[in-house]
C-alpha cells in the first residue's frame, strides 16, 4: 500500500514538534549544573530526612473469614446472617469485616487487655515520663485511634484470608497487637452475634402477646359480622355457593309453575271455544274425533247401506226391512247420546281446569317471592364481600404473623448455644516478631528524592528560562522586528583580542570570530542594494549599553578594509564614546561643524586605519535633538555623502531620546543591534514599531554579544561559528572570562 505524500501543514507541524524538542534539550543542557545542583540537594535532603524518622515495624497475622457459620442444626436461619453467595453481595460482606477489624469497638478490647491506656511508649509519650505535662497529655491522647492508625488490613487475592497488619516502633510490641487484635475481632465477632441473636429473642417474646391479642379480636370481628348477616357457614364462598343454588331452585321452580300454567291456558282457551255452537266445524271436527262417535258413525253408515240395499229389494213392510230400519234408529239414538255425553264431559273438564289455573296462578306467584328474596339476599353477600374478605384477611395474616413469631422463637432457641461456639473467624498464623523496619524506606524515598529533584530543578530551569525576556537567538529577532537578520557578532573571549576594547576587534584581530561575523554583516548589507550602493547609515538600538557603538566601529573597520572611504559619525551627543574606543581628544566635532562655520578638514580624525576617518562628538550640546533637525545639519549630512563612500552614524538608543529616530528619516537605512544578554523583547519590539511608523527604511537588525559556548543561542551558532571559523584562530592563545561590554571599553 502506498502511504500518501505529507502535507504542508503536516510537514510544518512535525518540523515545529522537532524544534521544539530541540530547544527543550537546549534548555536541559544549558542548565544542566542547576538541574544537577537541584537533585543533588533535594536527594541529599531526603536521605537526612529519611535518616532521622522512627523505625517502624510491621507484624503480620492471617485471618480466614468464612460468608457462613457451620451449620449444627440444617434448615434453621440464624439472627445474625453473613453472606449470601453473590459476587457483589460477598465482595460488600468482606468490606464491612475489614472496616470491623479496624474499628473502634475492636481496638478497644485490644486498648484494654494490653493495657496501652498506661503504655507511655505507645503512646509516643515517653519522653514526658514524670514530668507535671504527663498527665494532661494523656487526656489529649487518644490510644484508642492511635492503634487504629496503626492497624490496616491487607485481603489476599482471591481468597476468604485477610493479613491483620500493625505497624509500631517496637518489633515486639507490633506482634504482640497483631495477634491481639485477631483474636479481638474473633471473639468481637462471636459477642456480637450472641447479643444479637439475645436482643431478637428477646424482642419477639415481647411481641408474641401484642400478635395473640391482635388474632383474637380479629376472629371475634368477623365472628360478629358472620352472625349480623346470617352466614350460615364460616366461609364467604360457601356461603355463596349455598345462596347461589337456592337461588337457582327458586328461580327453577318459578320457571316450572310458570310453564304449566302457560299450558294449562291453552288448554282451557281450547276448551271455552268448543263450548260452543256445536254447528260450528271446529265443535263438530272435536266430536267426529271421537273415537266412539267414529265407530257409531261408521256403523250408521253400514247399516244405513244395507238398510237401502233391502229397500231396492224389499218393501218397508218387509220383516228383515223393519229390522235393518230398528237397528240403524237404535245407532242413531246411541250417536245422538253420545254426542250429548260428550259435550257435558266437555263442560266438566273446563270447570276443572279454570280452577287448577287459579292455583297455579296463586303458585307462581309465590314462587317469584321466593325468587326475589333469594337474589336480594344474594345481592346483599356479594356486596358485603370485600368487607368479610378484609376481616378474613385481617385474620389470616395476624395467624401467620404469630405463627411465624412462633416458629422464629423456637428457632432462634435451638441456634443461640450455637452461636456461642460456631464462628466464621478462624486465626489461621499468629505474627512474627519483624526483622527488618517496613518505614523509612530507604532506596524508595532516595529515588523519590531523586526525580523530585530532577523535576524541580527541571521545573525551575524553565522557570528562568521564561523569566529571561531578553532576545536569545536569531529567531526570536525575526519574529519580534520582521525584519532581515544580518547577523550576529560574538562576545569577545580571545585574551590578546580583550585587551584591546570590543569596538576595535576588526583591526586588532582581523582573522577572530568577532571580525568574521562583522565582515558577514558587511556582505549582507552590500548585497542588499547592489543597484543603489548604501552611502549612509545609523546604528542604532532599543536601550543603551547594547553594543551599537561597538557594531559601529567594527562594521566601519570592516567597510573601510574594502577600499571604500568611509567616515565614522559620533552622533550620540548626550553620551558621546566613540573618541573613547579610539583614544582621541573630544574638542572638536559635527556638534562644532553644526553650530560653527569651519572646514570638514579641521574636525576630521584620522583613525589610524587606513580609508577610515572619524567625526567625533565634540563639545556636548544643550540640545542634540534641535541640532539635527536644523538646515546646517543637512548641509553636513550633504557634504560627507559628497566626500565618502558610506557614511555610518553612532546614534542614542531610539527608545530612549528621538536623535535615532530623526537620523533614520534621512539616512539611506538603519541598522537596529540587540544584545544577546541583554535587550529586552518588548523593547526591541517597540524600536522597530517607531522606525516602521516613521518610515525609515529598516535594513536590519544584529545581535550582539554572542556567547557562542552557550548552548542557548542554538546548534548553528555553537556548532557552526567554532568549527567553521575556528581555524582562524591562531595557536596558543588561550581563552580567557569575558570582558566585553555593550559600548565603548566594555560597551
Amino acid at each position: 500500500m502506498v502511504e500518501a505524500p505529507q502535507t504542508a501543514d503536516a510537514r510544518d507541524e512535525s518540523s515545529l514538534s522537532l524544534e521544539r524538542a530541540i530547544e527543550f534539550g537546549r534548555l536541559l543542557l544549558r542548565r544542566k549544573w542547576l538541574i544537577l545542583l537541584v537533585a543533588a540537594g533535594v536527594s541529599t535532603g531526603t536521605f537526612f530526612w529519611t535518616d532521622s524518622q522512627i523505625r517502624i515495624f510491621a507484624a503480620k497475622t492471617t485471618v480466614e473469614i468464612n460468608t457462613q457459620t457451620p451449620q449444627v442444626i440444617t434448615n434453621v436461619r440464624e439472627v445474625v446472617e453473613l453472606g449470601t453467595g453473590g459476587y457483589w453481595a460477598s465482595k460488600e460482606f468482606f468490606q464491612t469485616q475489614y472496616q470491623v477489624i479496624r474499628s473502634r469497638a475492636v481496638a478497644e478490647r485490644v486498648v484494654r487487655a494490653e493495657g496501652l491506656a498506661r503504655d507511655l511508649d505507645f503512646l509516643g509519650l515517653k519522653e514526658l515520663e514524670g514530668t507535671p505535662r504527663l498527665a494532661e497529655a494523656l487526656k489529649r491522647t487518644d490510644p484508642v485511634s492511635r492503634l487504629v492508625g496503626a492497624t490496616r488490613v491487607e485481603p489476599v487475592r482471591d481468597s476468604r484470608v485477610v493479613a491483620v497488619v500493625v505497624e509500631d516502633s517496637e518489633p515486639t510490641r507490633a506482634q504482640r497487637l497483631s495477634i491481639a487484635v485477631a483474636e479481638a475481632y474473633r471473639e468481637f465477632n462471636v459477642a456480637r452475634k450472641g447479643s444479637t441473636t439475645q436482643d431478637a429473642l428477646a424482642k419477639l417474646v415481647g411481641a408474641v402477646p401484642g400478635l395473640e391479642q391482635k388474632l383474637a379480636s380479629a376472629e371475634r370481628v368477623l365472628s360478629e359480622f358472620r352472625v349480623k348477616h346470617g352466614f350460615r357457614v364460616p366461609g364467604f364462598e360457601d356461603n355463596l355457593r349455598i345462596q347461589s343454588e337456592k337461588l337457582q331452585s327458586a328461580w327453577k321452580k318459578y320457571q316450572e309453575v310458570t310453564w304449566s300454567r302457560n299450558s294449562l291456558e291453552k288448554e282451557l282457551a281450547e276448551l271455552k271455544k268448543l263450548n260452543g255452537d256445536w254447528a260450528n266445524p271446529e265443535v263438530s271436527s272435536a266430536v267426529l274425533q271421537n273415537a266412539l262417535v267414529q265407530r257409531l258413525k261408521a256403523d250408521i253408515s253400514e247399516i244405513d247401506r244395507r238398510y237401502k240395499k233391502l229397500l231396492e229389494r224389499y218393501q218397508e213392510k218387509y220383516q228383515d226391512v223393519r229390522d235393518v230400519k230398528k237397528e240403524l234408529e237404535t245407532a242413531r239414538a246411541a250417536l245422538t247420546e253420545e254426542v250429548a255425553k260428550f259435550r257435558k264431559n266437555r263442560n266438566v273438564s273446563t270447570k276443572e281446569r279454570e280452577a287448577n289455573l287459579r292455583a297455579l296462578q296463586k303458585l307462581e306467584r309465590e314462587a317469584h317471592v321466593a325468587f326475589q328474596r333469594d337474589d336480594s339476599v344474594a345481592r346483599q353477600l356479594t356486596a358485603r364481600e370485600a368487607d368479610y374478605s378484609g376481616l378474613l384477611r385481617d385474620v389470616k395474616y395476624s395467624e401467620m404473623s404469630l405463627s411465624r413469631v412462633l416458629q422464629r422463637i423456637k428457632e432462634i432457641e435451638l441456634t443461640k448455644d450455637e452461636t456461642q461456639i460456631a464462628n466464621n473467624v478462624t486465626v489461621l498464623d499468629r505474627a512474627q516478631v519483624p526483622r527488618a523496619p517496613v518505614r523509612p524506606r530507604f532506596m524508595v524515598n532516595l529515588a523519590v528524592g531523586l526525580v523530585l529533584g530532577i523535576v524541580l530543578g527541571v521545573f525551575l530551569a524553565m522557570l528562568l528560562n521564561s523569566l529571561d525576556t531578553s532576545v536569545r537567538t536569531q529567531e526570536q529577532v525575526e519574529a519580534l522586528t520582521g525584519a532581515t537578520f544580518l547577523g550576529i557578532v560574538p562576545l569577545v573571549r580571545n585574551a590578546r583580542v580583550a585587551k584591546s576594547p570590543p569596538a576595535r576587534s576588526s583591526e586588532v584581530d582581523p582573522q577572530s570570530f568577532v571580525s568574521e561575523a562583522v565582515r558577514a554583516i558587511r556582505t549582507n548589507l552590500f548585497f542588499m542594494s547592489p543597484d543603489k550602493p548604501l552611502r549612509s547609515i545609523v546604528v542604532t538600538s532599543s536601550g543603551p549599553e547594547e553594543g551599537k557603538t561597538t557594531v559601529a566601529c567594527n562594521l566601519a573597520t570592516s567597510v573601510a578594509l574594502t577600499g571604500k572611504r568611509v567616515v565614522l559619525v559620533d552622533t550620540d551627543m548626550r553620551r558621546p564614546n566613540i573618541h573613547r574606543v579610539y583614544g582621541k581628544q573630544n574638542d572638536k566635532g559635527i556638534s562644532s561643524l553644526i553650530l560653527m562655520d569651519i572646514p570638514l578638514e579641521e574636525v576630521l580624525v584620522d583613525s589610524g586605519i587606513p580609508h577610515l576617518s572619524l567625526l567625533l562628538c565634540g563639545p556636548v550640546p544643550p540640545n542634540p535633538s534641535e541640532l539635527l533637525q536644523s538646515a546646517r545639519f543637512k548641509k553636513v549630512f550633504e557634504l560627507l555623502v559628497d566626500r565618502f563612500d558610506m557614511v555610518i552614524y553612532d546614534s542614542p538608543p531610539s527608545l530612549v531620546v528621538a536623535d535615532a529616530l530623526l537620523l533614520a528619516t534621512v539616512c539611506d537605512g538603519t541598522v537596529l543591534v540587540a544584545n544577546g544578554a541583554r535587550t529586552a523583547r518588548e523593547s526591541l519590539r517597540r524600536s522597530t514599531r517607531q522606525l516602521r511608523a516613521l518610515k525609515a527604511h529598516l535594513l536590519g537588525t544584529i545581535l550582539n554579544s554572542v556567547d557562542l559556548e552557550d548552548r542557548r543561542y542554538g546548534y548553528y551558532y555553537h556548532y557552526g561559528y567554532t568549527r567553521r571559523y575556528g581555524y582562524y584562530s591562531r595557536p596558543g592563545t588561550a581563552e580567557s572570562s569575558p570582558s566585553s561590554g555593550p559600548d565603548g571599553a566594555g560597551a
